[in-house]
């Protein structure tokens, strides 16, 4: 019934860029942009719990 499918992660080599992430929750967009080949130096939020993931 259900087929299960392993996904690859796909990395992009660094293209020199660097960005910063505001309010980033879990970190979704910010691994968006590792993905796409960015560096991310920094990131926060206020949520303790977004935090701790």
């Amino acid at each position: 019934m259900w087929e299960e499918k392993k996904l690859e992660r796909k990395t992009s080599k660094s293209n020199g860029l660097t960005v910063s992430s505001l309010f980033s929750g879990i970190g979704g967009l910010d691994l968006g942009f590792v993905y796409s080949g960015y560096d991310v130096q920094w990131a926060n939020d206020l949520d303790k719990n977004a935090v701790q993931i």
